[in-house]
């Protein structure tokens, strides 16, 4: 099983998740938890066993993506980190590279395309 910790200050993206991780979340291949932070999805990690994930926007108010995915990389480089946003990936490409981000989604998310990196990921 997967952890998927689905970071996004936009609540209705809850149930975008939700609807199109449904198949492996039923069959119990993916465990999916959302939070509005980075602070409350720091939280997350250490409550959690096995392979994480970390589908995070990058623009949020408090802690942003980039900064999330610094965290993580510093206190649990263990965890993968995908960033997603509206913006444009060469605003964020080196911050990215540099701090260790498995990969880039833009919005609207191509969910089709993010469940292959996700599965590419966690195997």
């Amino acid at each position: 099983m997967v952890n998927i910790i689905a970071v996004d200050d936009e609540r209705d993206v809850k149930v975008l998740f939700e609807h199109f991780f449904h198949d492996e979340i039923d069959e119990g291949k993916v465990n999916l938890i959302f939070t509005q932070s980075g602070e409350n999805c720091l939280k997350q990690i250490p409550t959690l066993s096995g392979k994480i994930i970390v589908l995070s926007d990058i623009n949020m108010p408090g802690m942003n993506g980039i900064e999330l995915l610094k965290s993580i990389n510093t206190k649990h480089p263990e965890v993968s980190v995908l960033l997603i946003s509206a913006y444009d990936q060469n605003r964020y490409y080196d911050e990215m590279r540099a701090n260790g981000a498995k990969g880039y989604v833009s919005k609207p998310v191509d969910f089709v395309a993010l469940k292959e990196m996700v599965f590419a990921i966690a195997n």
